[in-house]
């Protein structure tokens, strides 16, 4: 049988816009250890913080040019990529929803971060380049990884709206596809498990011994290769092979299609607690009357058994969603009598326990509880 497979949502392989994503974040978590390397040996941290006072500026529109200088500038250029890129990526968001494109949709969050750590990166550069105690070296290299994030910008928004798409129509072509390539396969399995005992049956009728007498009549076998004589004189050999051959296939063929015939039993304490509220209560007054008496009390997976001296006196069961409640008991006593006692001494494993009543009211479960007492008064059980 074919193992069964847990379902999986959304995109489950990954695109090249999703690869471009993971990109950029690990171009800018590299720009950040290159940046705090350089901060921290040249032990300017204050310069740097200046660099995100202006790209806060940027968000706030704060341009005035007098009171900030060239940063002002920076400033409107970090303003206009951020909210251009944040503009691009809801519009664009929302179009290729509504057109079921939404694997184009990492394109656009990968063009928005690297726009981010690009408005960033071009703040340090700015701040960091007129240090002198930061080295050339250091500053170039934020230099380049703005510059690598200006790239990734620029390519994941063309990526964005060129990448192709599976339509609908041809994923469900495929999802049909591997319906019917799972199909086709599932049967295989099965063919060589029914030809494997036709093998071991070839092998196993040992003792069916008769044939070294016809060794022989080989010659003729040789010269006339029809085989119709040898069937005539031994027809008792055979029949005792064909048995033997076809007795295995039937208990294999009967093994197999019981797999989705049984049922699996559930124990009667996890049937007690899925039942209703109003069965669980009956079940508890039943119970607590009987327990009022020296019974022994044993649960198992059908029921639960109330007896004495290894006499059982009293069995508990639940048949479908109904108590039901079997008592040592003669049901001829019971033909004329108002209880709606029943009979179950022809089922095999109630001989002991033949009567039996369904608890259905609370009327069901005074009389369950004067049946209980009535077998104990008979069988002299002592109370607790």
């Amino acid at each position: 049988m074919a193992k069964p497979q847990m379902k999986r949502y959304g995109r489950v392989e990954p695109n090249l816009l999703d690869k471009l994503l993971s990109a950029v974040v690990v171009v800018i978590a590299l720009g950040a250890i290159w940046t705090s390397i350089g901060v921290s040996i040249a032990n300017i941290a204050p310069t740097a913080a200046n660099a995100f006072t202006t790209f806060s500026y940027g968000l706030g529109f704060v341009l005035n040019a007098g009171a900030h200088g060239q940063s002002a500038v920076i400033s409107a250029i970090v303003c206009v990529i951020f909210y251009a890129s944040l503009l691009l990526l809801v519009i664009g968001s929302l179009a290729m929803s509504r057109r079921k494109h939404g694997d184009r949709i990492p394109g656009l969050v990968a063009e928005f971060v690297a726009a981010l750590g690009l408005g960033i990166f071009l703040c340090l550069f700015h701040e960091l380049r007129q240090s002198t105690a930061l080295a050339g070296f250091w500053t170039v290299g934020i230099a380049v990884f703005a510059a690598l994030l200006g790239v990734c910008v620029v390519c994941s928004t063309y990526l964005a709206f060129t990448f192709p798409v599976d339509e609908p129509e041809k994923v469900a072509v495929k999802e049909e596809e591997s319906e019917k390539a799972v199909t086709v396969k599932e049967p295989e399995p099965v063919v060589e498990e029914e030809k494997e005992p036709e093998e071991e049956t070839a092998s196993e009728p040992i003792p069916v011994e008769p044939v070294p007498e016809e060794e022989q009549p080989k010659e003729e076998q040789e010269k006339e290769p029809e085989p119709e004589p040898i069937k005539e004189e031994e027809p008792a050999d055979v029949t005792p092979v064909s048995v033997v051959t076809e007795a295995p296939a039937e208990e294999e063929g009967d093994y197999f299609s019981s797999l989705g015939k049984r049922r699996k039993r559930i124990p009667f304490e996890n049937m007690i607690k899925r039942a209703d509220k109003e069965t669980r209560e009956r079940y508890k007054a039943i119970v607590s009357a009987l327990r009022e008496y020296d019974f022994n009390d044993r649960k198992s997976i059908p029921g639960e058994t109330f007896s004495y001296k290894r006499t059982k006196l009293v069995f508990i069961t639940i048949s479908g969603k109904t108590l039901k409640v079997h008592f040592a008991l003669d049901p001829k006593q019971f033909e004329n009598d108002p209880m709606p006692i029943k009979d179950a001494s022809d089922v095999k494993k109630f001989e002991e326990l033949p009567s039996y009543l369904k608890v259905r009211s609370d009327l069901a479960v005074r009389r369950v509880i004067m049946l209980a007492e009535r077998l104990a008064k008979e069988h002299n059980v002592p109370k607790k």
